[in-house]
């Protein structure tokens, strides 16, 4: 079984749409509001929205700080899906 994170903060532009292509591909994954997670979490220094299939990064970026920022673009629909096989 796949282990999917899809990290996000409230207000990203892009987070429903990726939302939108993990739901439609029938992926099973876990929800995490950044804005939410206690100062110095990992998941704080990643870009919103980000992919994390088995610990591994799919989509979004790793940041230098915890302050956030946007995913430019939307997922790739095959690359995830490569993931989840």
């Amino acid at each position: 079984m796949n282990s999917l994170k899809f990290l996000f903060f409230a207000g990203c532009p892009n987070y429903e749409l990726a939302r939108t292509i993990l739901v439609r591909l029938g992926a099973e994954f876990e929800e995490i509001e950044q804005t939410q997670l206690p100062e110095g979490h990992p998941y704080k220094y990643f870009s919103s929205p980000s992919i994390i299939i088995n610990g591994s990064l799919v989509f979004g970026e790793r940041l230098d700080d915890s302050k956030g920022g946007c995913s430019l673009g939307l997922p790739d629909e095959g690359k995830i899906l490569k993931h989840l096989m």
